[in-house]
């Protein structure tokens, strides 16, 4: 029979399970495929999928050398999509469950390594009403970053549990664990997901454990481990695709660190401003006071805690800010260290509560711990749920989406579309989702490119998607054109008698009737 106090564990374990899935899987398929890395890591998934090549990625049917990061991601999508076919799910469901797993590392590690019930809980709180973790581009959608997030927590965690365990019989398995999440860390973002190395290294020697580390049996099979799959999938692919490590250095290694990638340039505390204003700005004025709190504490392992999330986070914010590249959701693993960092101090601050014997007296539950917790979060809990509700694309990016809402929407309410043309003007992977999503329902849309940029182009041209440049001297009677470019459109009524079909959301569908004849060409029988 269990007991009371194994009763309560599992009810708060199953109450932080159904908080935790809100954030993470509500609406997840609401809004289109993002127009850049979800769509072209869609693309390859779908690719690889569907016949294509596992080792070497490829993006329009071509070996791709512009997004260069190791598979990982696109091979859990790939599958997904082999499962449950194309669609916003398959892409965005790892980095989802991702999440979820960060989640349940996070409090598995603080339940049953520190003992610390209520500080997993409460970690998980925080992480989950942090606005940079639950957003776009981290777990919400289908990119690198929330895995990256899981791998790198889970071998931060497995290192510390390695160095801080007396007994090395239990303390030896986490070495090797640790370097199965660290190369499994590299096969999903390349570079950034060994950042935190240095501080490792800088850890074991402070705490005199660096020639212990050496010694172990197991740091020599993970270094082998690593090496065989790491080193061996870059060579594999550079034989497979020759000039993958030239393109792949240029684009991860020195050429993002040393000169702005795509323009994302900013100062170096480019990330400190982000995470005060912006991703972290619920919970930053937590930080100092969780690091003052875990220094003071008694328990040995906690005071080691602080000390170690204190050096990795620094280590890691210190790299990020000084390459040139500057991208806001390249701060996404700082977030659940930070989150553990606050949760050191709100939950010292549960339990001063909890224990204090004149807030309890007469009381047989400590209630006023649960209602001043219950108080702390309410707050950032519905207004994450709410974000997610009531998202919107933001102002000046909206136009971009136009036309991917429109189709997501043709292909979610089987609305019959067959033998359009799209007419689009900006980056057309996303596009190209839909139009391969349509095909499966046995409708055959054209894509027609009108003045995008010719580094958009380049990507596609020689590739296995089917694409024409589109002007309007190119459309003919009959024709049935999807377009959202009022300048287009325009110019199309100027030469064409043309039929509106639908007006939806600042997507036309025009139905071509005849050309318009001047005066001086018409003819009369």
């Amino acid at each position: 029979m269990l007991s009371n106090k194994r009763i309560t564990e599992l009810l708060v374990i199953v109450l932080l399970a159904v908080l935790c899935y809100f954030p993470i899987f509500l609406h997840l398929t609401n809004i289109p495929f993002r127009i850049w890395d979800e769509s072209r890591l869609a693309l390859s998934a779908y690719e690889m999928a569907h016949g294509g090549n596992w080792i070497v990625v490829s993006y329009n049917g071509q070996p791709d050398l512009w997004s260069t990061k190791p598979p990982l991601m696109i091979w859990l999508q790939a599958v997904c999509i082999r499962l449950f076919g194309l669609n916003e799910l398959s892409v965005r469901l790892p980095s989802a469950m991702a999440a979820f797993a960060t989640c349940a590392v996070i409090f598995i590690f603080c339940f049953k390594y520190l003992k610390r019930i209520e500080l997993g809980f409460i970690s998980v709180l925080v992480l989950i009403t942090t606005g940079g973790y639950i957003a776009n581009h981290v777990t919400r959608t289908g990119d690198y970053d929330s895995l990256l997030v899981l791998l790198t927590t889970t071998y931060l965690l497995c290192f510390f549990i390695f160095i801080e365990t007396e007994n090395l019989n239990r303390a030896k398995k986490f070495l090797l664990y640790f370097f199965i999440a660290v190369t499994l860390a590299a096969l999903a973002k390349g570079l950034q997901g060994l950042i935190f190395l240095p501080a490792l290294l800088i850890y074991s020697l402070a705490r005199k454990k660096f020639l212990f580390v050496l010694k172990q049996k197991n740091f020599y099979t993970g270094a082998i481990l690593f090496s065989l799959f790491v080193f061996g999938y870059f060579l594999l692919r550079e034989i497979l695709s020759p000039g993958f490590l030239n393109a792949f250095w240029n684009m991860e290694g020195g050429g993002r660190f040393n000169q702005p990638i795509d323009g994302h340039r900013g100062s170096f505390t480019f990330y400190l401003n982000i995470l005060i204003n912006e991703d972290f700005s619920r919970w930053y004025l937590f930080v100092p006071c969780g690091i003052i709190i875990g220094l003071v504490q008694m328990d040995k392992r906690l005071k080691n805690l602080c000390w170690f999330l204190l050096l990795v986070s620094a280590e890691y914010l210190f790299v990020i800010s000084s390459a040139q590249t500057k991208i806001n959701w390249y701060d996404a693993p700082l977030f659940p260290l930070l989150a553990l960092i606050v949760g050191v101090f709100l939950s010292w601050f549960y339990n001063a509560i909890r224990n204090h014997e004149g807030l309890n007296r007469g009381l047989k539950f400590p209630v006023v711990a649960f209602v001043a917790l219950f108080l702390l979060f309410v707050t950032p809990y519905t207004q994450t749920i709410q974000n997610i509700f009531n998202y919107e694309e933001i102002s000046w990016n909206k136009w971009v989406y136009d036309i991917p809402n429109y189709l997501n929407r043709a292909v979610t309410h089987d609305k019959n579309i067959d033998g359009a043309k799209v007419v689009y003007n900006y980056f057309p992977a996303t596009t190209i989702l839909y139009i391969k999503m349509l095909e499966e329902k046995n409708q055959h849309v054209t894509l027609k490119l009108c003045n995008v940029e010719d580094k958009f182009l380049t990507m596609l041209k020689g590739g296995s998607q089917p694409f024409t440049l589109c002007n309007t001297n190119d459309i003919i009677p009959g024709d049935k054109l999807i377009v959202n470019e009022s300048a287009f459109i325009s110019e199309v009524e100027t030469k064409y008698n043309v039929q509106y079909l639908e007006d939806y959301d600042n997507v036309k569908v025009l139905q071509i009737i005849s050309l318009i004849q001047s005066d001086s060409t018409s003819v009369t029988d």
